[in-house]
């Protein structure tokens, strides 16, 4: 019972997401729809970014497309600034699907973290500033997909440190008892 507490505290100091709609679940879409706007998201560059329906990646949910899905338009995609502790460490997570030769860059308050991104799962982590802007552009070619966008706090070493001697002395005082 003890570890079973543990591990739902160490997994609740992960678990709230600081993006707003990063499953893309906040509309409903029937087929591809190219987008005008996009709830929790800023619709960037060439403003060419489509809602999926049903996704590649292994689920039945929807996602983004950042190319438009049709044409291929390089430079569209969507950011979102949310709100972190400055100096806390953050891991932004996210799937991309490229089965047609795109990629996708993901930028970080406006510096290029990564391109190239071709299909997988990602995590770069980083340090808050309390204001952080989270920037996914397609780079080119039809269908650069984006699901599943997540920041969230990454515990700090000492506190699972302290969360384990605590857990510890739980089970030692337990055992003392009996």
């Amino acid at each position: 019972m003890i570890l079973s507490l543990v591990a739902v505290f160490a997994t609740g100091a992960q678990a709230a997401n600081l993006v707003v709609n990063g499953d893309f679940e906040a509309e409903s879409y029937s087929g591809a729809v190219q987008l005008s706007s996009l709830s929790g998201w800023n619709i960037n560059g060439v403003g060419n970014v489509a809602g999926l329906q049903a996704g590649y990646l292994g689920a039945a949910t929807q996602m983004i497309d950042l190319s438009g899905y049709y044409d291929g338009t390089a430079g569209s995609g969507i950011n979102q600034t949310v709100t972190t502790t400055a100096s806390s460490k953050y891991a932004v997570n996210f799937d991309v699907y490229t089965p047609y030769g795109g990629t996708v860059t993901f930028k970080l308050n406006n510096n290029v973290v990564a391109t190239g991104l071709s299909s997988g799962s990602y995590s770069y982590e980083f340090s808050g500033t309390g204001a952080d802007n989270i920037d996914f552009i397609s780079d080119y070619g039809i269908t650069t997909h984006l699901d599943n966008v997540s920041v969230q706090a990454v515990p700090e070493p000492i506190s699972m440190f302290t969360l384990g001697a605590g857990a510890l002395a739980l089970v030692r005082r337990r055992r003392n008892a009996k």
